[in-house]
């Protein structure tokens, strides 16, 4: 799936494996990340995992699709995503929807 400048794919045990994400984690691999996109710009990389939009756990691309059509439909400029390192060290983004 690609959002925002970045491809995510459902966490699986070859993902974790190649990016030695934390078995503690749950969410949506980040799998590339486009040059000078707004993911880009907020420094999310390659190997982290998305955890949560808008306060609302993502697991599947599933997940995301359907929040980022119910924030756009709310007329929501802004998305919050809780963006793990592999280690699980958390933090938060937001990123402007365009």
């Amino acid at each position: 799936m690609q959002l925002m400048g970045m491809t995510l794919s459902a966490l699986n045990s070859d993902l974790r494996q190649r990016y030695s994400i934390a078995d503690k984690l749950n969410g949506l691999v980040v799998t590339s990340v486009a040059q000078d996109s707004a993911a880009d710009k907020k420094r999310i990389r390659v190997g982290e995992v998305i955890v949560d939009i808008n306060q609302s756990a993502v697991t599947t691309v599933d997940d995301a699709k359907k929040r980022f059509h119910k924030l756009r439909e709310a007329g929501r400029k802004n998305a919050l995503f809780i963006v793990a390192r592999p280690d699980g060290e958390l933090r938060f983004v937001t990123i402007r929807m365009d």
